[in-house]
Parts: structure tokens; C-alpha cells; sequence
């Protein structure tokens, strides 16, 4: 009992130290691109067609979480619509984003949501 307390203890501890910057608080130099192929919303990278989708996923996941959030995105065309997956950004250590989860969204052509795809609980 007492070495699971320690270890408890030794373990929140590590976990306060961290050094993240708060959620929202994007650093000057953050990576653009990050995992190959994972890029901020209004990348260059993206086409115009595909920053729409994104914002669209964007405002759909903030509705349904209640909250704004930072966010890397992936876009693929795939024969059921366009395939949008949001690497959610909990914190900074220097530029390197620290990611907390994901979701992925299948929307069509016109932005309407098709089906939304989370990892289980």
C-alpha cells in the first residue's frame, strides 16, 4: 500500500512539472507540418476547397465539445467523402506539440457531416 502511494505521488508530481504551455496558446515557432502530413489549418499546404472542410470540421467539433481548441489536420479524399482527422494539441514543450487525442470526420463535397469517427473511452 505504502510503495502504490509512492509511486502515486511520485507520479503526479512528474506530471505537475511539466513544462506546457496552456491549451490556446500557440508559441511563435510552432511546427507547421508535424507526423508527415499533419498541418495547421490555413496551411499553404491545403487547397482552398480543403481549408473549407477543415473549418467546417473545425466549427463542428467546437460545437460539439462545447470549446475552442488547437488543432493539426489531415485531409484524404476517400470514395465515402473527404476524410478529416483533427489531432487535438493539449500543450507546447518549446515548439513541439504535446497531442491529447483525436477525431476524424467524414464529410461530403458540400460540407455536410456524414459520419464522425472517435477513439473508444
Amino acid at each position: 500500500m505504502r510503495a502504490a502511494f509512492t509511486i502515486f505521488t511520485l507520479a503526479a508530481a512528474t506530471c505537475a512539472c511539466r513544462t506546457h504551455k496552456p491549451e490556446g496558446l500557440i508559441p511563435p515557432g510552432a511546427l507547421a507540418v508535424v507526423c508527415g502530413d499533419c498541418r495547421r489549418e490555413r496551411d499553404p499546404g491545403f487547397s482552398g476547397n480543403e481549408q473549407a472542410l477543415i473549418g467546417n470540421a473545425r466549427r463542428y467539433f467546437e460545437k460539439v465539445e462545447r470549446r475552442k481548441f488547437d488543432a493539426y489536420y489531415r485531409v484524404r479524399r476517400t470514395f465515402d467523402g473527404n476524410e478529416i482527422i483533427a489531432m487535438y494539441v493539449s500543450g507546447y514543450e518549446g515548439n513541439e506539440p504535446i497531442f491529447s487525442g483525436w477525431c476524424t470526420v467524414l464529410m461530403g463535397d458540400d460540407g455536410s457531416v456524414i459520419q464522425v469517427f472517435r477513439p473508444p473511452k
